[in-house]
């Protein structure tokens, strides 16, 4: 974690571990801290909807998994629309997806391509290899920007999509992530909430139909 999520340390210490799974309240507490002093930060948290507590077991909200999100390893915070960086890396039939190993799988989507974060001050190919790089991915030709708008889950996304080679059988350990290979008709019946914009994506490359611009206006999350 390298920036705050809040006004205060220990409310960001307690977000970051509602980050691998749900709590009790006596785990959650530091040895040497007072009840009092925790449990006024948690108030704080709980107060904001970042945090709800579900048979004695402290959980990130929806509200809590997004503000990680977005958060996570930025220098600022982050402005809609995301501009993300994302890599088709297919084989025999299947592709290559990151999937969460975190409690925020709970509230956020499991898979989605791998890829990164646009650097905004950066040219796409730029951005694109620090990501692949950090991926163990060699990419190559630009596919498409796609556009996803999903109103009912207040999310708007810029991604510029490139193929990719998975070349390496070791890459530096994610904390958050692994990788699977999934068969392509698979990923492209899943969900947005699933999978976010890869079922889209996916099923245009599975049809031949990537374009330079694509939009997706994602009416049904459920």
């Amino acid at each position: 974690m390298t920036m705050s999520f809040t006004d205060h340390h220990i409310q960001d210490k307690i977000i970051a571990t509602l980050v691998k799974s749900g709590q009790r309240f006596s785990d959650l507490v530091p040895d040497g801290m007072e009840h009092s002093l925790f449990m006024y930060h948690m108030r704080k948290l709980t107060k904001r909807g970042l945090v709800q507590k579900d048979d004695q077991i402290y959980r990130l909200t929806l509200k809590g998994a997004q503000l990680y999100n977005s958060r996570h390893n930025l220098h600022k915070p982050l402005n809609y629309p995301r501009a993300l960086v994302q890599f088709l890396v297919v084989k025999d039939d299947k592709v290559l997806l990151s999937r969460r190993t975190t409690a925020l799988v709970d509230q956020l989507n499991e898979y989605m391509l791998p890829g990164g974060i646009h650097y905004f001050l950066a040219p796409s190919r730029t951005s694109a290899g620090r990501a692949a790089k950090s991926r163990g991915l060699k990419f190559g030709d630009f596919l498409g920007c796609l556009e996803t708008i999903a109103p009912s889950r207040d999310y708007h996304g810029l991604i510029d999509i490139y193929e990719a080679q998975y070349v390496r059988d070791a890459t530096k350990p994610q904390a958050e992530y692994e990788f699977v290979w999934l068969p392509l008709k698979k990923v492209s019946a899943m969900t947005f909430d699933r999978a976010g914009s890869a079922p889209y994506i996916v099923q245009r490359f599975i049809d031949n139909d990537m374009q330079a611009r694509m939009t997706w206006v994602v009416k049904d999350v459920s």
